[in-house]
C-alpha cells in the first residue's frame, strides 16, 4: 500500500542518531503500535500483548511483521516552537520578572509531501480469530493520522498530516470517516453519538490507556492559531492530570490533540485516553480547545 499524505502542522522528527532530520519509519511504526493498543480496550492485557507481539514483535516472537518505508524529500528549517511560555503570545515571566524566551527547533514546515510504503510480510491470526491482513493495516495508518501525529509533541497538535487523496468536506465526514475506522479495528466497541465518538464496551480491568471518547473542535482560519489555542490551554490550565515530566517521574497526557484540515480550514481533533484521573481541568482544557472557551 501506497499513501501519499503531506504535512499540515510542523513535524520534529529525527534520524537514530537524533540529528539526521527526516522520518524514521521506527517511529512511525511506535506511533501505529500506540494506537492499535489503543483501540483494542482489552481487558485481558494477556490477550493483548500476545497479540500486539504477533504483529508488531518482540524478544519473543521475533521480528515485526509490519514493514515500513518513508520515500520523502524533505527540506527542514528552524520552526518557532509555540509553548505556554511565548512571551509574545502570553507575556509570561519567571520568577525573577525576566521575559521567558520562546523554544525553537529544527523541523518541517507544512505543505511537504511524503510517501508512505505499507504492508505485512505475513498475515496475522488474533487470539480471537480475525486475521490482521493488509487491509487491516492501512485501517490502522489511517485511523493512527488522523488522532494522532508523528514525531515530537504530538499530543498537543505537531506533525500532524494528511493523506493527500482523502481530503475532508465536512466535520460529520471525520466523525463518520474515525468511527468506521475504530469499529473495524474493534467491531462494535465504539458509537458515534453526532459530537463525539464514544466507547460503548469498556474492559472490565482498566488497567491501560485505551480510547474512551474521540470528538472534532470548531474552525480554525489556520494551523497556526490552533497551535496557539492549544498551548493557551495548556498554560491556563496546567494541571499533573495532563501529562508531566518531574525528575525520575513521568506521567504521559492521556489527552491527544491532532489537527484535521477540511477545506482548507483546521479542526481540533481530541482524544481522550482512560485514566484515573478525572478533575475540572482537564474538561476545562479540552473546552478551551474545542469550543474556543477558555474559562
Amino acid at each position: 500500500m501506497i499513501f501519499n499524505c503531506k504535512t499540515i502542522t510542523p513535524m520534529f522528527m529525527s534520524g537514530a542518531d537524533g540529528k539526521t532530520h527526516k522520518p524514521r519509519p521506527p517511529s512511525i511504526k511506535g506511533v501505529m503500535r500506540f494506537w492499535w493498543r489503543a483501540v483494542q480496550a482489552e481487558g485481558e492485557l494477556c490477550e493483548l500483548k500476545k497479540n500486539e507481539a504477533a504483529i508488531f514483535g518482540s524478544s519473543d516472537t521475533g521480528r515485526s511483521k509490519v514493514a515500513i518505508r518513508a520515500v520523502a524529500t524533505l527540506s527542514h528549517q528552524n520552526i518557532k516552537v509555540l509553548t505556554h511560555r511565548d512571551d509574545e503570545i502570553y507575556g509570561k515571566t519567571d520568577s525573577k520578572g525576566k521575559i521567558k524566551k520562546s523554544v525553537n527547533d529544527e523541523g518541517f514546515h507544512i505543505g511537504q509531501k511524503l510517501e508512505i510504503r505499507l504492508n505485512l510480510t505475513n498475515e496475522v491470526k488474533l487470539t480471537n480469530g480475525i486475521n490482521f491482513d493488509d487491509k487491516m493495516l492501512g485501517w490502522l495508518f489511517k485511523l493512527t493520522i488522523l488522532l494522532g501525529g508523528l514525531g515530537g509533541r504530538s499530543r498537543r497538535g505537531y506533525g500532524s498530516i494528511m493523506i493527500v487523496e482523502q481530503a475532508f468536506i465536512s466535520i460529520n465526514k471525520v466523525i463518520v470517516n474515525i468511527d468506521k475506522l475504530l469499529n473495524n479495528l474493534k467491531p462494535g466497541y465504539y458509537k458515534n453519538e453526532r459530537s463525539a465518538i464514544k466507547i460503548t464496551k469498556e474492559p472490565e480491568q482498566k488497567e491501560y490507556p485505551y480510547i474512551e471518547k474521540v470528538e472534532i473542535g470548531a474552525q480554525y482560519n489556520s494551523y497556526d492559531e490552533l497551535l496557539k489555542q492549544i498551548k493557551k490551554a495548556s498554560s491556563d490550565y496546567n494541571d499533573d492530570a495532563l501529562g508531566y515530566a518531574r525528575n525520575e517521574k513521568r506521567l504521559a497526557s492521556p489527552i491527544y490533540v491532532s489537527v484535521v484540515e477540511i477545506s482548507n480550514k483546521y479542526h481540533p481533533v481530541v482524544t481522550t485516553l482512560h485514566n484515573n484521573a478525572n478533575n475540572k481541568n482537564v474538561a476545562s482544557f479540552k473546552k478551551c480547545i474545542l469550543e474556543r472557551k477558555c474559562e
